[in-house]
């Protein structure tokens, strides 16, 4: 039967049809899909597609006859077939014989008499943590499956090297957020003494690099004191530097800076050249390939003129120190011998090189990750190097950590069937010793707020048993696919917080304040003379530039006589400013509030919600106290500004509230944190998988383990949740992504019917009521 004759049959039927002949009727509806996403004609897909909806629409098809369409008539050949190319097949050959040597790794004893030690390593850790936490010597990879207490054995491991008399001052903790290094090296402290961790260094890579870039400045030959710039900085400058050189005018307009700072990062962490990246990854700019390699060059230069590093120099400078420096290695090399890094799956090229670098002879190197949560490529993170470390060390021991302490075994076996199914990875297999066993639920519903309903509705139950709101998560694979949750959970008054939006650092106030104590360090800080000149009324892009030649002409003096403009007492009052905070016997906090006294009065004038604004500055104000060097004040705001706590959180409602708040996250926010319920949403492939990575097999890959992500975030209840299509611009979905991610949806670990009404009735374990959502990982 026609495509048009079935929809003249559905929009002919009357709701009591559906009821009576559900079944025939599913079946209708199944081929109209079907024939919606094999029709090559883009206008006619949206004709169809509107008339598809209109008539559930008008209609009301009920929510269990949706149900119906939505799995039972699934097949994997109605999803888009994947292009495997001979590059890839020739790496899975690779990648497989290098995992298939640890699939069956068995834990062996430990022969160590531990009465001697003052912590009970053997009566706190299970057998392989022990083992981990106790392979000091040699290279280590451990390969940490989900919620299986990676942090509680790093931190172990380090308190296992100060209990054998390693100086503290030779370890060295690499990580990907200060929290995480504090929260190790806190809970070291508390287990050893705090004068034993005092002298180890934990940090990020770039806060690593900023330390040990300034420390031997002289023996690298690069400025002490250059300032480090954010990459919305980066974008300002190439945005700068593109309106001052000449780009031959195409009929295309030129890509942004936002776009183009992406770009040459990109090129660098995953040292790939920018043709070769374009053509990869922005095949639609192709056209522009020389005028951006020309301006990636100025950027570059420029960057070096001014004395400016962003978050790439910092890598690439040590990296060619290291490489390059033969009396630099062989310092640092002497200087640390025990070099751990936390989260190895998400390092870039350059990262790599780095550590393998830092191992230096002794190789007494552990890193720690899951192949499986590599989900940061976007960022130039390769998820090849967890794979390949035991090719850089052959003679490397390799434990895998699989027993869980988050999740109950029925939500566990779900998550080790999406493992089970990827094409690349070391196997690994989770457990628990807990009890319960609650199957994951999925739901098919009629659409967009169908599928809102259900969540809010559920979120509602959870409530009502004694489940505290900020114990239950919302997450998505992008922003949008959580507006009709969001819109459901307003009209219902249930408080929640969206992670997302403006980043702390990157409110304009913020950078704005900033602003002021860079210029104070860098006179030749372009970038930030504009942000603040630009501040001043009757001052523009033309006029701030003449004002800071003029400054440059002068060798950065401050005085309002050198300029020819008709300067205004502002401007006047700016160079008094500047000139009192460059003093260096003034604390910081006194600075501060003399740049907010200047500062305050213009953006009042600017902006409608000056009091919340206002609110972010005293953030400021409560850091800066901290401190008494302001190049270190910036450099650390810069490389791990305050985003955890401050930003990242939309909260639509009132801000102080005694009840807690339903989070709603992306994927990539989930990471690290933990949820007794986790609903996971719009699983329709197209959306989760993108619609961008369903045509290359490793963006699958990736998107695969994105689920395994969002799923292994959920301790006690998962549902999975997903519209019978979604109709966008990008086209009609219908099809949904189990399947393609699990080769068959078995029964045995999911539940695809309406959810047992009995589990409703299980009142919660009290320790779930009242705590954070932001639990620590065990």
């Amino acid at each position: 039967m026609k495509i048009w004759d079935l929809l003249k049959k559905l929009l002919n039927s009357n709701e009591s049809q559906y009821v009576n002949n559900r079944n025939n009727d599913s079946k209708i509806v199944t081929n109209i899909v079907h024939d919606l996403t094999t029709e090559n004609n883009k206008n006619q897909i949206e004709t169809k597609g509107k008339a598809l909806i209109d008539s559930i629409t008008s209609n009301k098809i009920t929510k269990s006859y949706i149900d119906n369409v939505s799995l039972k008539n699934i097949s994997l050949d109605m999803y888009q077939s994947i292009d495997i190319d001979d590059d890839f097949n020739m790496k899975l050959i690779e990648f497989n014989k290098i995992t298939k040597k640890y699939e069956n790794i068995k834990s062996s004893s430990v022969d160590i008499d531990f009465n001697k030690f003052k912590l009970k390593y053997d009566n706190i850790l299970n057998k392989a943590q022990l083992i981990a936490a106790t392979t000091i010597n040699g290279p280590l990879l451990i390969i940490a499956g989900a919620g299986s207490g990676k942090t509680t054995t790093v931190v172990y491991r380090v308190s296992y090297l100060i209990e054998n008399n390693i100086n503290p001052e030779s370890i060295v903790l690499l990580t990907f957020t200060r929290k995480a290094a504090n929260e190790m090296k806190d809970r070291v402290s508390n287990l050893m003494g705090l004068q034993s961790t005092s002298n180890i260094f934990a940090g990020t890579f770039h806060s690593f690099s900023n330390y040990i870039l300034r420390k031997y400045s002289t023996i690298l030959g690069i400025p002490q004191n250059f300032t480090i710039i954010d990459s919305e900085d980066a974008a300002d400058i190439i945005s700068f530097i593109k309106s001052e050189i000449d780009l031959e005018k195409k009929e295309k307009t030129f890509p942004a800076k936002n776009r183009l700072a992406n770009i040459f990062s990109m090129s660098r962490n995953m040292e790939i050249p920018i043709p070769e990246l374009i053509i990869k990854k922005h095949k639609d700019i192709i056209d522009f390939t020389k005028e951006i390699e020309e301006l990636f060059k100025v950027f570059m230069q420029y960057k070096k003129v001014k004395n400016l590093f962003d978050y790439d120099d910092l890598m690439d400078e040590l990296l060619d120190g290291l490489e390059k420096n033969s009396l630099f290695k062989k310092i640092i090399n002497e200087k640390y011998s025990y070099i751990m890094v936390d989260e190895y799956q998400d390092t870039n090229n350059v990262q790599r090189r780095i550590v393998n670098l830092l191992a230096g002879s002794k190789n007494n190197i552990m890193v720690v990750g899951d192949d499986s949560q590599s989900i940061y490529a976007f960022r130039g993170a390769n998820f090849e190097n967890i794979i390949r470390f035991p090719e850089s060390f052959p003679n490397c021991k390799v434990i895998k950590l699989e027993e869980n302490y988050r999740s109950n075994q029925g939500i566990l076996n779900f998550v080790n069937s999406i493992n089970d199914n990827a094409k690349i990875g070391f196997k690994k297999y989770l457990f628990t010793n807990r009890n319960t066993m609650w199957l994951p639920k999925v739901k098919g519903l009629g659409s967009d707020y169908d599928e809102a309903v259900f969540i809010a509705d559920r979120i509602i139950e959870l409530r009502d048993r004694g489940i505290a709101l900020d114990q239950i998560a919302v997450i998505y694979r992008a922003g949008h696919h959580a507006n009709f949750v969001e819109a459901e959970l307003l009209k219902r008054s249930i408080n929640y917080i969206k992670f997302g939006g403006i980043k702390f650092i990157e409110k304009k106030h913020i950078k704005d304040v900033l602003a002021f104590f860079r210029v104070s360090v860098n006179i030749l800080d372009e970038v930030s003379w504009h942000r603040i000149l630009k501040l001043l009324p009757q001052i523009g892009n033309i006029k701030a530039t003449r004002i800071i030649q003029t400054i440059n002409q002068c060798n950065g003096r401050l005085d309002i006589k050198d300029h020819k403009i008709g300067a205004s007492s502002l401007l006047k009052e700016l160079f008094v400013l500047l000139v009192e905070i460059t003093n260096d016997s003034l604390p910081l906090s006194s600075k501060l509030l003399k740049i907010i006294d200047f500062y305050s009065p213009l953006l009042k004038a600017e902006v409608s919600d000056f009091n919340s604004r206002m609110l972010d500055i005293e953030v400021i104000k409560k850091l800066i106290q901290n401190y008494t060097d302001i190049e270190k004040f910036l450099s650390d705001f810069a490389l791990d500004p305050p985003s955890n706590k401050f930003n990242n959180a939309i909260d639509p409602l009132i801000e102080e509230r005694e009840e807690k708040s339903v989070i709603l996250t992306t994927v990539h926010s989930s990471k690290g944190l933990e949820w007794y319920c986790v609903f996971v949403c719009h699983l329709l492939d197209g959306l989760f998988p993108g619609v961008k990575s369903i045509k290359n097999i490793e963006d699958i890959e990736e998107e695969r383990r994105l689920f395994y992500v969002a799923c292994s975030r959920a301790k006690e209840e998962l549902y999975l949740t997903f519209p019978s299509y979604v109709s966008s611009y990008n086209g009609f979905f219908n099809l949904p992504l189990l399947d393609r991610l699990l080769k068959g949806l078995s029964t045995m670990n999911c539940r695809l019917k309406q959810r047992d009404q009995s589990t409703l009735l299980q009142r919660p374990s009290k320790k779930y009521t009242n705590i954070n959502s932001r639990l620590k990982r065990q």
